[in-house]
């Protein structure tokens, strides 16, 4: 965390099989942080956005 500027960031998950964007989450850019994908297995393949300055 810290390397994107502003103190939140928006955390989406993003599935390149359905190309939908689900679990939507303000965070603290401080400190250290483990994501978890929604899901996991073969052909489960999420893609972890992180945005600064977007509020949902």
């Amino acid at each position: 965390m810290g390397a994107l500027p502003g103190a939140e960031l928006t955390a989406r998950w993003y599935c390149p099989r359905t190309g939908k964007y689900q679990d939507v989450q303000q965070i603290d850019n401080t400190g250290t942080r483990l994501f978890n994908a929604p899901s996991s297995g073969r052909g489960r393949d999420w893609v972890l956005c992180l945005y600064s300055g977007i509020k949902e």
